[in-house]
């Protein structure tokens, strides 16, 4: 499943738009307040966790695909990206977020 994800996002053009991205930012951000440790899991590109950043969270994203995760440190330089395994545990602390967002990723689970 890994090989399938760093495939996909070597595939995916670099302007790929996600659908609804103002709707879906504005629901993310009316929940979170300045200071707020926030998980972006399944970070994809960094949009989210770029935004989350701009409105005074802490954010961390993570990925299972490099690809992606190289594609959000590349854009969104200074932030916190991390790489995760797709089975057992993430590389964070216990308890260590407010809040866990995770767009665009139940389907594929």
């Amino acid at each position: 499943m890994k090989d399938y994800y760093e495939e996909l996002w070597r595939r995916m053009p670099a302007d790929a738009t996600v659908p609804d991205l103002k709707a879906r930012l504005d629901f993310l951000l009316s929940e979170v307040s300045p200071g707020e440790r926030v998980l972006d899991l399944g970070c994809g590109d960094g949009r989210f966790t770029e935004a989350l950043a701009r409105a005074g969270s802490q954010p961390v994203g993570v990925e299972v695909a490099e690809a992606a995760r190289g594609r959000a440190s590349g854009r969104h330089p200074g932030l916190d990206f991390r790489l995760a395994p797709i089975e057992g545990p993430l590389p964070l602390e216990d308890n260590g977020f407010d809040l866990v967002w995770a767009s665009e990723v139940i389907e594929h689970v």
